[in-house]
């Protein structure tokens, strides 16, 4: 069975004669601006506008109801412009498929629904069982026009069942990165207590005790030669700064001020040690809230690894400025610096130089729902600044 291309059924226009009209064309009637003369005339006059009535009715009735088909009820309504193809033209059923029709017997016509510049069909009208009308080319043109706006309609029905399955494929994947992110982040805090624990009870013991070894060493000084007394002193220094060192890196990894005391005290006690510049610290709110232990967790990595950039990248840095907000509804965190200017380009997250420290800040914060800027200060250096909504935030159950 030939498959008919949309728009492709076309046949050779002949002069129209207003006295032998029998039905078959439009013709050129009204382009001449013959004007009608005799009762056949009128009658033929009439049955030219039944005609083009109702194929305007046709194309109205079914443009207007594949566009305002909701999603549930479009397969409804291409099915039931395909019955109207049929009917229009005298068939018995009209159907849509979306593969070339093959081995119907009683398959008149079929029509490819494409769209240009697509040439790959979108699918077929099919219009097929006995035809007991005479139709002519006015109404295949019709049909044609029909077989457009079904193919528009498949082709926008195309459309957004693809950009459902990307976006479902995309959630998915958002989900597996955060969870991800999340086994990420749960698994440092657990290597951070490890490591304190481990510092601790090894490392941080040995220089204790060395310590102690040295002091009862120093109770003896006025025995010992001024050359031995001179070294006893650089020792008792070296391993001092030692073990103020190692407590100093113990109480970074598991700041035991934050479990016991909150976020407030813990910045307030923390941040301070970690540079040679002065920090400033203020506590805005509602100073005595506690929030949920994950949330007061990843704003106190933040505002660490924000200091510790200062230490490590700002130049010209004379001071540093923390400010937490505690309010009823929302938590801000913002951290700044008065060093060199950064330029903006390389603080965007898909900028090679971007370091992991920022990288882990955003995933934290947005792990939790929130959001964090990064942007250069006003005065030079770098501001962050944390926000986290209600949604985001929970009272601590202590």
């Amino acid at each position: 069975m030939p498959v008919e291309a949309l728009g492709s059924i076309r046949t050779d226009p002949n002069a129209y004669d207003p006295k032998a009209y029998d039905g078959s064309s439009e013709g050129e009637f009204f382009v001449t601006g013959l004007l009608p003369d005799n009762a056949s005339d009128l009658r033929a006059l009439y049955r030219l506008s039944e005609a083009r009535s109702a194929r305007l009715r046709l194309l109205f009735d079914t443009a207007r109801d594949l566009a305002t088909a909701e999603d549930e009820r479009v397969d409804q309504q291409l099915g039931l412009a395909s019955e109207r193809a049929a009917h229009f033209l005298g068939f018995a059923h009209g159907r849509l498929t979306l593969a070339p029709p093959e081995g119907l017997e009683r398959t008149v016509r079929v029509f490819e629904l494409a769209l240009p510049p697509r040439r790959t069909p979108y699918g077929y009208l099919v219009l097929e069982g006995p035809s007991g009308a005479i139709f002519h080319q006015d109404d295949l043109d019709s049909v044609s026009v029909l077989g457009q706006l079904i193919a528009a309609r498949l082709a926008s029905v195309r459309r957004d069942e693809e950009r459902d399955r990307l976006l479902i494929e995309l959630a998915d994947r958002e989900a597996r990165l955060t969870t991800i992110v999340e086994r990420i982040i749960v698994d440092d805090e657990r290597a951070r207590r490890r490591l304190a624990a481990d510092l601790h009870d090894g490392v941080a013991q040995v220089a204790g005790a060395a310590l102690r070894r040295l002091e009862i060493v120093d109770e003896l000084r006025a025995e010992l030669p001024v050359g031995v007394m001179r070294e006893l002193d650089r020792g008792l220094d070296l391993v001092k700064q030692t073990v103020r060192e190692l407590r100093s890196l113990i109480q970074g990894l598991r700041p035991a001020t934050l479990e016991t005391l909150g976020l407030a005290a813990a910045l307030q006690e923390e941040l301070p040690r970690i540079v040679d510049v002065p920090v400033n610290v203020r506590i805005g709110g509602m100073k005595e809230q506690r929030l949920a232990p994950d949330v007061e967790m990843a704003l106190f990595r933040v505002a660490q690894e924000a200091v510790h950039n200062v230490r490590k990248h700002a130049r010209d840095c004379a001071k540093v400025d923390a400010c937490l907000e505690l309010l009823p509804s929302a938590t801000r965190l913002v951290i700044s610096n008065d060093g060199d200017r950064v330029d903006p380009l390389d603080l965007h997250p898909k900028q090679a130089s971007t370091g992991l420290g920022l990288l882990m800040m955003r995933e934290r914060i947005a792990a939790l729902g929130g959001d964090i800027d990064v942007s250069p200060g006003v005065e030079g250096g770098l501001t962050i600044t944390v926000e986290l909504a209600d949604t985001a935030l929970a009272a601590a159950a202590r």
